[in-house]
């Protein structure tokens, strides 16, 4: 009888840890693939995954700057780890003559998704 105390006890008090787990957050869809841009001097990418892992690249000649961690969206605020930009544009789905993809705007360089 004493045991089975034991075990119920235990049982509750792991279901009551396991509840208390945060959930992952979730990641709007329209941020979720692989976006590139260009200015004049450098080319970047950006991967954001499903579970909202993100990775950051920007090549500028023999120079390259990586970032990676947890996308982030609050307001005009866009982190990855932490590297921070400026979200000028949310990706918003662009119909050029029939030509359709996502675009979103960071630190003023436009993000192409296809």
């Amino acid at each position: 009888m004493k045991n089975s105390i034991y075990l119920l006890s235990l049982a509750f008090i792991l279901i009551g840890f396991n509840s208390c787990k945060p959930k992952a957050p979730e990641v709007n869809p329209e941020y979720v693939g692989s976006w590139y841009g260009y200015d004049n001097t450098s080319a970047y990418s950006i991967t954001i995954s499903e579970n909202g892992v993100a990775n950051y690249q920007k090549l500028s000649g023999i120079l390259t700057v990586t970032a990676s961690g947890k996308a982030r969206v609050k307001g005009t605020k866009f982190k990855i780890g932490v590297k921070k930009f400026y979200m000028a544009q949310e990706p918003t789905l662009v119909n050029d003559d029939g030509y359709i993809y996502y675009q979103m705007i960071l630190d003023d360089v436009v993000y192409e998704r296809y």
